[in-house]
Order: C-alpha cells, then structure tokens, then sequence
C-alpha cells in the first residue's frame, strides 16, 4: 500500500476536492476488496491502477490526518494534514509506533478495549485525546480499518482523524451558558439544583449538615426605576462579586433571575455556623455602593432551611427557602427567617387564597364597602372611601390585610381595582342622582395598577363606562407608589387633572416623606395615616407628626384628610389643628351601599 501511495500515476489532484473521512473509510474497504480479487487478472490490475491514482489523490488532498502502519504499528506513511495538525513530519515520525501522541488521559483499558474491537470487527471509531508536537493535548476524532492482502490476511492498519478541539469548546462554551448567568458569571438555577442534589447525597452518606439560603435585593426595583437597566446591572455585578467574596471555598453562590440569589452551604458542623456565614454576608452585602454619582444602601431579605431536617430533596428545600425569604420581605426590614412547619402552613394558606382570588371577581364574591368622609367646615359627610371586602362562599368574611398583599403579589390587584373603580363610581352616581348631591368618591390604587402602561386610558374608559363626573373623583396613591417613578408618577398626574381627576397620596408619613417630592406631585389632597391618629394620646410624637403634615398640607394648598379618627380626643386635637376631613369610626364604619343610604337619611 505505502509503495502504490508513493507513486504518481498522472492524476492532477489540483482538481480533485478534499474529502472527508467518510470517503476515506469507503476508500479503505473498496482497497480491501480489490485486494481480494488480485488474482483475476488483467481487469483486476486495471482497477487495481486506478485505485492508486484515486488514494493517492485523496490521501495528499484530504483534510483529515492519515497514518498508515504496518501490522507490529510501525508508521509507513502519513499525508500533510497529519503534519498539520500534529506538528510532526515525516521523517519524524517514519517508523516510529502512534504512541509517541499519546496524552496520558486514558486509561489502559481505553487501549484494550479500542483494539479488542479492532480486532474483531476490524475498524475502531470514537473521540480520543493526543499530543501534539508542541506538548499540547487536544481532542481528535480518530476512524481506524485495518487493511487486508491477497487471502483476506490483516497487512496493516490505517488511521484517518480530524482535530475536534474548536467544536469542543464550542461545546464548553454552550455547557457554560446553559448552566451559568450571562450577567454575573454565577452558577444559574440549574446548576444550583445539581450541587445541592449532590450536597443532599453527600450528606446521607457521611450524617453532616447543610443549609441552603435565598436573598433577594429589596430595593432593586427604585435602583433600576431611578438610575436604569444598566446601571441596575453594575449593581447587581457587585452585589454578586460581594457573594462571592463572603462565602467559604466549599459554597456555592448562584443568580436565580432578577434579584434573587441562592447560596448552598454543603458542611455544616452546627446549624449556627450558618448564621455566621451569613451575618458576614449581610455585613459587607449593606456597605454603600457608588453608582456613577449616586450612592445607594442596598438591602436584603434571606430566608434558610438545613437538610436533613427540614428536606431531603432539592426542589422541597428550595421551596422552603423561598417561602422564608419573603416572610423576611414581607416584614419589610430585611435580615433573615429560618424556615418552619409555621411558615410552610402559612404558605398553604396563601397558595389557596391566591387561587380562590382567582375567580371571585368574576364569581360576584367581592363587595365594595363605603365610609364616609366627614368635613369639619361644612359640618356634614361629602364624600366617600371604596373599601374592597371579600365574602367566601367556604371561609366566609376574608380580612382585605390578608388577601391585598397575596392580591399585590400575584398581579391580582389590578384586575380588582378596576373592578372596585368601576363598581364604586357607578353606585356613587346612582347615589347623587337619587339624593340630589355632590358626594366625591376616593378609591385606592394599587403600586401595580399605577405603574401599567395603560394606567390614565383605563380611568378614563372607567369614567366613560359610568358617565361619572371626573371632578368628584379622587384616586388615592401612597407615596411609596409615587417615588418608584417620579416623573412617570407626575405625567400620569398631570394628564388625569387635566380632565378633572383628583388625586390624594395616602399614607403620608410611613414611607419617604420627601417634602420636594411631594410638592412637584401637585396632588390635591394629604392623607395623614392612621397609625399617627392612634397614637395621639399616647405617643407625644405622634401629635408633633401630625401638626406637622396639617401645617406642611396647608402650606401647599392641600385638603387635610385625617384617617382613623375614633375617639373625641382624637377629634378635638384634629379640630384644634384645623384639619379639613376627618374619616374614622367615630363618623361612620365602611358599609355596604344599602346600609349607607340609610346612614345618610340619618345624617339628615
């Protein structure tokens, strides 16, 4: 075979493409057969020419490395591409046996078991690792046939392989982005669940213990509402860098999506030494970060749950860390919560909440309740709040402080507050209309209904749909609501006063305060919070906060709403201040709308 390849029978191989190794295997089994019929002669001869001259093309033209070798592996023949991609040339290694480009990364029995099929089937094919010239590895695919003689008799070998060292890493490189976050280089949700099956294995086998930990950023929203998406990327980078950097050489710290992180401490020696780990993390997660000018705190809220003793598989462990990171974020001042039987039955309770929430719109189990708002200079009710109830077929009377924030949190609350929106000016309508009066009426919007796209179109179709007079309605908006986004929050404002709207922001006092804020707002009316109004007589605070809003309200021209207003006290401090509204249960409870007329014959 080397002789016939060392002749040149005229072929011009310029004009002959390059051939893979497919063709090569086929060239190899039609040699053999022509070998095999040697002795018929003449014709044999003739093709047996020809054969040579298409070898010879292929073997200089292919782009595949070829080795041939006698039967004891002594190379007779290599072609260029070898040279090419192992370095070696001929003389180097004409000769010599293939182990000179062993790797040392397989094992003997790898050896064994390629020749074991070699001999027996008399081909071999799979992906192996060689060494180059130059003492790099790399991966090759290698095809080996064994060539026969006259009587069928083995009469060498020949090795056809390619270089597959970009496909493999173009193959790491997709392993890597399926399994890590393109953002912060992090280990993602997958790979996090294939470290903690494996912690929760370990685990089983030696009695230790682990822990795993959900965080999630609570001011991420305002950090990417205020300085934008790129900027919220920095920071998340550099709160996943600040991970990294608090947890042990054994941990694992991974994104999830968003702003949620997961951490896995795979040995624990005392279920404290995860709280240890995790004060650091806290410590260095609340420095200060520099986004271009601005300077922000972030804040966190972690739930934890151990294995073995809270779970045994991944998905329940997650589950439970998940569950008590938000009661950590429901509280609202971060810090952590260890996971219990409690918080997991709290979680059921929710679960079903949120799926019977799901169709009371539809199903007519929601009611909206009214309390009136009574002015102190008029000296009569004018208007009134729309107040959500819900009525369980099963449970019965649901409290709105439990099925709001569920409502909040699944996207639910849009969809009822357009409900009560509508609900609540089509009665107050029917109401003036019946009584010959102006009554006002204040409904809440939720964070999510105000910041939807779509936020002034829908008023706007509520308002139409109920041929209900812009100027007698008021939307009530905490200022936590309006900070989110500022600009997007005075736009909004100003194209519903424009046709009328009122706008009141609820709450003031509990989130922001931010005077400057509040006066570029333009809203019309000021809310001081219950809690404020209860405290009069107890908390000497409390009153200094609320002459406080009294006077900041009249100074930009604002209505004066005082909620929560029970006790004559209450309201001879709110008339000494010359508060404008008073709304509470000393005047009147929420009520039905049937209950209200009978409530306003009264009054007059």
């Amino acid at each position: 075979m080397s002789a016939s390849i060392r002749e040149k029978p005229g072929i011009d191989s310029r004009r002959v493409a390059p051939v893979g190794v497919k063709e090569l295997d086929a060239l190899a089994e039609h040699f053999n057969r022509f070998m095999e019929q040697l002795e018929q002669g003449k014709e044999v001869a003739m093709s047996l020419e020809t054969l040579r001259a298409l070898s010879d093309t292929v073997f200089q033209n292919t782009i595949e490395g070829i080795a041939i070798t006698d039967l004891e592996g002594t190379i007779q023949q290599i072609n260029q591409a070898f040279t090419e991609i192992t370095g070696y040339t001929m003389d180097e290694v004409l000769g010599k046996n293939p182990r000179m480009l062993k790797s040392d990364r397989h094992e003997r029995d790898f050896y064994e078991y390629m020749w074991r099929s070699i001999n027996e089937t008399g081909r071999w094919s799979g992906e192996i690792w060689n060494r180059r010239k130059s003492g790099e590895a790399y991966p090759e695919w290698l095809s080996i046939t064994t060539l026969r003689g006259n009587s069928n008799e083995p009469v060498g070998y020949i090795s056809i392989f390619h270089d597959i060292s970009r496909q493999k890493k173009t193959e790491q490189r997709l392993s890597y982005q399926a399994y890590h976050d393109a953002l912060t280089g992090l280990p993602n949700r997958s790979l996090f669940r294939d470290r903690l099956e494996m912690a929760i294995a370990s685990a089983n086998r030696t009695g230790e213990k682990g822990a795993v930990i959900f965080m999630d950023i609570d001011n991420f929203k305002q950090v990417n509402d205020v300085l934008g998406h790129i900027q919220g990327d920095q920071f998340l980078s550099i709160l996943a860098e600040r991970l990294v950097r608090s947890i042990r050489e054994v941990d694992t710290v991974a994104r999830l999506g968003g702003d949620e992180f997961s951490l896995l401490l795979p040995v624990l020696q005392e279920q404290s030494d995860a709280i240890e780990v995790l004060t650091r993390i806290i410590d260095r997660i609340e420095e200060p970060v520099l986004l271009g000018t601005k300077t922000i705190h972030p804040r966190a809220s972690f739930g934890i749950t151990y294995f073995p003793e809270d779970g045994n598989d991944s998905d329940r462990l997650m589950r439970n860390a998940d569950m008590a990171m938000y009661r950590s974020k429901h509280r609202g001042d971060g810090g952590y919560t260890l996971f219990n039987a409690n918080i997991e039955k709290k979680n059921l309770r929710r679960t079903s909440l949120e799926d019977k929430l799901r169709g009371a719109v539809t199903a007519g189990h929601f009611l909206v309740y009214y309390q009136p708002q009574y002015s102190l200079e008029q000296k009569r009710v004018t208007g009134f709040e729309a107040l959500i109830r819900w009525n369980d077929p099963q449970e019965g009377w649901i409290s709105p402080g439990e099925f709001i924030p569920i409502a909040e949190s699944s996207g639910l609350i849009s969809a009822i507050d357009t409900w009560t929106l509508r609900q609540a000016l089509g009665t107050i309508n029917t109401l003036n209309r019946e009584t010959g009066k102006q009554y006002t009426i204040s409904v809440n919007v939720s964070a999510l209904q105000f910041r939807e796209e779509g936020f002034v179109e829908s008023i706007l179709a509520a308002l139409n749909a109920t041929s209900f007079p812009p100027e007698l309605l008021e939307l009530e908006i905490t200022e936590s609501t309006a900070m989110q986004n500022v600009s997007a929050a005075i736009a909004k404002i100003e194209e519903l006063s424009k046709r009328g709207v009122c706008f009141a922001v609820d709450d003031f006092g509990t989130g922001y305060s931010s005077l400057s804020y509040l006066n570029r707002l333009k809203a019309d009316t000021l809310k001081i919070d219950s809690s404020f109004i209860q405290e009069l007589d107890t908390v000497p605070e409390a009153a200094a906060v609320v002459t406080s809003v009294i006077a900041l309200g009249k100074n930009l021209g604002m209505r004066i709403i005082a909620e929560g207003v029970e006790t004559e006290a209450q309201l001879e401090f709110i008339q000494k201040h010359s508060c404008s509204i008073i709304q509470g249960y000393l005047f009147g409870r929420p009520m039905p709308f049937e209950e209200l007329k009978e409530f306003l014959k009264h009054e007059a």
